[in-house]
């Protein structure tokens, strides 16, 4: 049976036919889990995005340098396996991107394997459990700090394309900290290989958000790195979260030229991310708004919210 959600904003109401497969069951289970626990909000996005030049570059760059200084500082850890300077990311060119292609392949690998920066080496250090907070909160401290830096960062793929795909997420307020967004243990849920066939490119309004450790393949793209990593992949997990496109820019990047000759072929739906549906009635009323409030989910076919 298909399920409908329903939303309220300052804005009035919206809704959200989902459509009826196992990974939507599945996500929409969790869904439902996340609305009864975590508050939510709503925030508009515009991508690729390069920030107009401002101070806000020369604090990213110190975070990135002080994330790097205390994972360096640890003593169960060896040092990351290049040293970064302030005057090579104050380039803020592509070659400052592909510094932090590395950057962010070692965090990956850090801590997927917990034992070492380069994936195709042997461990270089004690193997980390997974509840040694430090260790986690640096590596996504120096993950999320990577990525606010590299709102300041031009290439030719996002100067290209700079702002040609808008849409809205709904978040939940779910992380463990205030300064880098670590979900609690219950907000991630790992996205099995069989559910590779649910994967499209388009056609749909409604996604869940992209949550990943490494890159989707959209993003590797604009970031100039290379469809051929490992950590170069569909979403790899769920928390929940709902991304609503509000035009075609995404298809505009797939269907580009660029993108054909940067993947190697014509994009596929592995190379794209897990839709959930169709808005089917107030899309105005999720453009734009600042609060948003899950009010229930129903039967399509029935009128009752």
């Amino acid at each position: 049976m298909t399920k409908i959600l329903d939303f309220c904003t300052e804005r009035g109401p919206f809704s959200i036919e989902l459509l009826d497969n196992q990974f939507v069951a599945q996500w929409l289970e969790h869904f439902l889990k996340m609305s009864q626990k975590y508050h939510t909000t709503i925030r508009p996005t515009q991508w690729p995005y390069v920030m107009p030049d401002s101070n806000s570059k020369n604090d990213y760059i110190d975070q990135v340098l002080a994330a790097i200084q205390l994972i360096n500082s640890f003593n169960f850890v060896v040092p990351l396996p290049e040293t970064v300077t302030r005057e090579q990311l104050a380039c803020l060119d592509l070659s400052t991107q592909q510094i932090l292609n590395r950057l962010h392949r070692y965090v990956v690998v850090a801590a997927e394997t917990r034992n070492r920066w380069l994936l195709n080496q042997e461990p270089s250090y004690e193997w980390v459990p997974y509840d040694v907070e430090e260790f986690n909160y640096a590596v996504n401290l120096l993950n999320q700090n990577i990525h606010n830096l590299e709102q300041c960062v031009n290439t030719p793929h996002k100067d290209k394309f700079h702002g040609v795909w808008k849409s809205i997420e709904i978040l939940f307020d779910a992380s463990k900290y205030n300064d880098v967004n670590i979900y609690f243990d219950d907000v991630d849920v790992a996205i099995s290989d069989d559910m590779f066939p649910h994967l499209c490119l388009n056609g749909y309004d409604v996604w869940i958000k992209k949550d990943l450790l490494g890159k989707d393949y959209i993003t590797a793209f604009v970031d100039h790195d290379s469809p051929t990593e490992f950590d170069v992949r569909p979403p790899t997990m769920y928390s929940g979260a709902i991304h609503i496109n509000q035009n075609s820019g995404k298809d505009d990047i797939y269907n580009s030229s660029e993108f054909k000759t940067w993947l190697g072929n014509a994009p596929r739906n592995y190379h794209g991310n897990y839709p959930l549906g169709n808005i089917i009635g107030n899309k105005q009323n999720a453009i734009d708004c600042k609060t948003v409030e899950f009010i229930g989910q129903r039967d399509s076919g029935n009128t009752e919210k």
